[in-house]
C-alpha cells in the first residue's frame, strides 16, 4: 500500500496514486475513482437516479480547485444547483 495524503480539497485519507481526475477539480485519483463508483450505483439501481445530478454537485462542491475562472464558474453553478435542490426537500 502507498503513502496515505488528504484529498486536495475534502479531507479524505487516500493513497497516492496515479489515475484520471476530473479537470477543475482538485481531486486525487482515489476521490475520482470513489466517485466513479457513486456513479455506477446510481446508474444501476433506478431508484437513485434522482440523485444522480446532486451527487455530481455534492462532489464539484467537495474539490474546488485552484481559483482559475472556469473552476469558479463551475463551483458558482454547482452551489446554485444544489441550494435549489436543499430548498425544494
Amino acid at each position: 500500500m502507498g503513502a496515505q495524503s488528504a484529498g486536495l480539497a475534502c479531507g479524505a485519507v487516500a493513497t497516492e496514486s496515479e489515475g484520471p481526475i476530473k479537470l477543475y477539480l482538485g481531486s486525487a485519483p482515489d476521490c475520482w475513482a470513489a466517485f466513479g463508483q457513486v456513479l455506477e450505483k446510481d446508474f444501476a439501481d433506478y431508484s437513485y437516479a434522482k440523485n444522480d445530478k446532486l451527487s455530481g454537485d455534492a462532489c464539484a462542491l467537495q474539490h474546488p480547485d485552484s481559483p482559475p475562472p472556469q473552476t469558479i464558474s463551475s463551483t458558482t453553478v454547482h452551489l446554485a444547483l444544489f441550494a435549489r435542490w436543499a430548498n425544494e426537500t
